[in-house]
């Protein structure tokens, strides 16, 4: 795949893979090193998944409406929001409310990307294009625990969540300066 609108936009799915790679890892870990009970953290680490699946539908439906492009940019900003608060808290509540802004960070970002590879993908190369945004998307994902392990190991867990906010930043400055471009200069 040598598109550079499709591998643009897949990397913002990676970005989010990333950082939630990263809190699906490391989360467990630091809330056990605050005093969180193992129970409360199961539960903790399911809220994140069920908000991106109750997220996921009405963020996909405001994207028909508003736009792809802004809706990947809100996601990414409100992913590294929530990861970067991560990174600053201690308690049951302020990583409840963490999690659940990370979440409907990455299903706001999510929801966006394929339909989006879909609409500018060539009709011949729609599998392909999704096909790659499915591999991209697994390689943020794998690589997320492992750079939030090495943060964790040389500076802490807040070093941990503030990379995985950094990614998902890094991403959207990108896709903000360029994606405009692409499109424009394919006449979309």
């Amino acid at each position: 795949m040598r598109d550079p609108v499709v591998l643009l936009v897949s990397s913002a799915e990676a970005a989010s893979y990333f950082s939630l790679g990263g809190v699906e890892a490391f989360l467990p870990l630091y809330a056990d090193s605050v005093g969180l009970d193992r129970w409360m953290t199961g539960i903790l680490m399911g809220l994140e998944i069920l908000t991106i699946a109750l997220v996921k539908p009405a963020a996909g439906a405001l994207s028909d409406r508003l736009g792809r492009a802004k809706f990947i940019l809100i996601g990414l900003a409100i992913a590294a929001a929530g990861s970067a608060g991560l990174s600053l808290a201690g308690g049951t509540l302020t990583i409840g409310l963490c999690v659940v802004a990370h979440g409907v960070g990455v299903a706001t970002t999510t929801s966006a990307t394929s339909p989006l590879i879909s609409e500018i993908a060539p009709t011949s190369a729609v599998g392909s294009s999704l096909g790659a945004l499915e591999s991209i998307k697994d390689v943020g994902h794998a690589s997320g625990p492992v750079a939030a392990g090495a943060l964790a190991w040389t500076f802490g867990y807040w070093a941990a969540f503030l990379g995985g906010a950094a990614v998902p930043l890094i991403d959207a400055a990108v896709l903000a300066l360029l994606l405009g471009l692409l499109l424009r200069a394919r006449g979309r």
